[in-house]
């Protein structure tokens, strides 16, 4: 009983982490210049203008030569840690169609190594933008915002639910 409370506890963490994760990925919001004027937002994917009736958002490239260093690395390291965690979860598939507990506890490791990246991601676009955030431009001055937070969060909650998930497996052993 005790082992089902504890797979059940790792599976509502694990839920919430893929859910800030998502969150994370598909906003924008991860800077927001402050200003006078209204300010404007820098994500991962796009970034709009400081003043939101202009309306002027523009999709951030892929290509390595157009988009700075700021934001495609972590976009890059966010992307690999979302295809850690998808891995994962066809991993923990086969695992519940196969009943091969290797699988539960492969899929468990591959969400510890996804949160460690999105901490290496959130870590590398602190380090990338600090001088916006604390210096600001001759207008604004950047602050990090909900998406950057949430993706803190995603892997915080799936470093725990991965080591919750190993510890629970293991508890099937003995």
């Amino acid at each position: 009983m005790e082992r089902i409370a504890i797979i059940s506890v790792g599976l509502v963490v694990w839920m919430n982490g893929i859910g800030f994760y998502l969150a994370a990925m598909l906003t924008d919001f991860w800077m927001v210049a402050e200003s006078d004027r209204s300010g404007g937002s820098v994500g991962l994917f796009k970034s709009c203008g400081p003043n939101p009736n202009d309306a002027f958002c523009n999709n951030q490239s892929w290509d390595p030569n157009e988009i700075t260093l700021t934001i495609f690395l972590p976009r890059i390291i966010m992307l690999l840690a979302g295809g850690l965690l998808g891995i994962g979860m066809v991993s923990g598939l086969f695992g519940l169609l196969s009943r091969k507990h290797a699988f539960f506890v492969g899929e468990r490791v591959l969400d510890v190594f996804a949160g460690l990246l999105i901490f290496v991601a959130c870590g590398a676009f602190t380090g990338l933008h600090i001088k916006d955030v604390t210096k600001g431009g001759p207008f604004f001055i950047y602050t990090y915002h909900f998406s950057f937070y949430m993706a803190w969060i995603s892997g915080i909650m799936l470093v725990i639910s991965g080591v919750i998930g190993v510890f629970a497996r293991n508890q099937d052993t003995d």
